[in-house]
Order: C-alpha cells, then sequence, then structure tokens
C-alpha cells in the first residue's frame, strides 16, 4: 500500500477547530489517518470521514475501535468519565444500612 500522505495534522489543531467554530458535526471528506475522528469522539461530536479504500475503512475502524478501548481506560481521558457516568453507582453502605435499620456502617 502506498501512503495516502506523510504528513498528518496535529490533533491539536483539530481540537481547536471544533472548539473554534462550536460545530455540531463534521463531514471529512480527506480522513487519512483518522486523526480528526478521534478527536471528535473525545468530544463527542458527531464524524462522518469517507474512506478511499476498502482496507483504508477497515484499517481505519479497527483503530478508531482500539483508541476508544485504550481511552475508556485511562482515567486522564474525557471517554472515561463518560463509562464511569454510565455504569451504575452501587449504593454507599452506609445509606443501605440506615434505610434497612440495622445500624450505621462506616
Amino acid at each position: 500500500m502506498e501512503p495516502f500522505s506523510y504528513h498528518s495534522v496535529s490533533s491539536d489543531l483539530y481540537a481547536e477547530l471544533i472548539h473554534m467554530t462550536n460545530c455540531k458535526g463534521v463531514i471529512d471528506l480527506t480522513c487519512s489517518d483518522f486523526e480528526f475522528a478521534t478527536v471528535c469522539l473525545e468530544q463527542r461530536v458527531p464524524y462522518f470521514g469517507y474512506g478511499f479504500t476498502d482496507d483504508h475503512v477497515c484499517l481505519g475502524m479497527q483503530y478508531l475501535f482500539d483508541c476508544v478501548i485504550k481511552k475508556l481506560s485511562d482515567e486522564k481521558s474525557a471517554l472515561y468519565l463518560v463509562s464511569a457516568q454510565l455504569s451504575p453507582q452501587p449504593e454507599s453502605c452506609s445509606r443501605v444500612a440506615a434505610r434497612s435499620g440495622t445500624g450505621a456502617v462506616a
């Protein structure tokens, strides 16, 4: 395979574009390295990217999947906070004990 481009754009530029324009969605007709898609995932902005070949689309989807899985376990990632909020939070022992009348649990 031949590379589509040898130099990619920084993810900081993509993040600043999203912030500066307050965009509600991205249509990327030149997605080369799927970095814009990664930034959109982090900022929860809808993204549509055009892949040039079937291999390009398959590799890009695998890259995005791996990236999301990695960021879900990273405590500094915005996706980590989203995943933590979506999971049901167990009640603390003190609230359960107070409701059942069995005494306070520290």
